[in-house]
């Protein structure tokens, strides 16, 4: 009996730690860069899904539409056909964003050449990574693999993306986890409601833009980005939540 109560103590112990670990996170939004360059095991030939592992043959239309929208992005398949060949024979991988300490959204498919947020943990130093949202309606998250789709994506990649990484390296980083306590305080829920979370970004990062050396039109490039979706900032908050609940990992008894 006494063992079993030492046990419970431990166990109690080791809980409260856990969340410690998670309360005591800070999750720090410091660059937007290419997705094989920084996401770790990335490979040109890999696509990284939501959810748990499982099979191109099980999965559900929106997400095989997704796979062929980012293997024609990458410039390995030039339509849907040779997309599905390529998934269905093993030479175009899928694996779990999870796996690779990242998150994805919806059906999306992080590619090797898509523009990836990086979110660093200042306060253990491990570092995550999502994708940039797109269009709002029509988006590779949703299995649109059409032309205004991959054009959208070269867009974030070649235009936007280089001058978010300007910003916040210039800023040195934004701490998603102020963010997003504000905005819950201002009817954010953190998935579906995300307008305070992107205006309180807007309001912070664009001044930061026209301190740089940025052009008058690099500038409107953020700004159209961030009045186009209010719920711009939906996929920092979702690393910000992986890197909170990695926190509490791996802490001997814990449940």
């Amino acid at each position: 009996m006494e063992k079993k109560e030492a046990i419970k103590e431990k166990i109690k112990q080791a809980n409260r730690a856990a969340v410690e670990n998670m309360l005591a996170a800070q999750p720090v939004w410091v660059d937007v860069a290419r997705a094989g360059d920084v996401i770790p095991g990335m490979k040109k030939n890999m696509l990284l899904h939501a959810g748990p592992p499982q099979k191109y043959e099980n999965m559900c239309g929106p997400q095989r539409g997704a796979a062929w929208g980012a293997l024609i992005f990458e410039g390995l398949a030039n339509d849907a056909k040779e997309a599905d060949q390529l998934l269905a024979s093993g030479k175009a991988v899928i694996e779990p964003a999870h796996d690779h300490d990242s998150v994805s959204g919806a059906a999306h498919m992080i590619s090797f050449s898509q523009p990836a947020i990086v979110l660093e943990n200042k306060t253990n130093g491990k570092v995550y990574y999502t994708h940039m949202k797109e269009d709002t309606f029509i988006a590779l998250r949703y299995g649109s693999h059409g032309d205004h789709t991959i054009r959208k994506l070269k867009w974030l990649a070649e235009v936007v993306s280089p001058i978010f990484s300007k910003g916040l390296k210039k800023v040195g980083g934004v701490n998603c986890r102020d963010i997003i306590a504000k905005s819950l305080f201002m009817g954010d829920e953190g998935h579906n409601r995300n307008q305070a979370e992107t205006c309180l970004f807007e309001q912070m990062f664009i001044p930061v833009l026209l301190e740089s050396d940025l052009s008058k039109e690099q500038i409107l490039e953020v700004a159209r980005v961030l009045q186009h979706d209010e719920n711009f900032f939906l996929y920092q908050v979702m690393a910000s939540c992986k890197a909170m609940l990695d926190a509490g990992k791996d802490v001997e008894y814990s449940t």
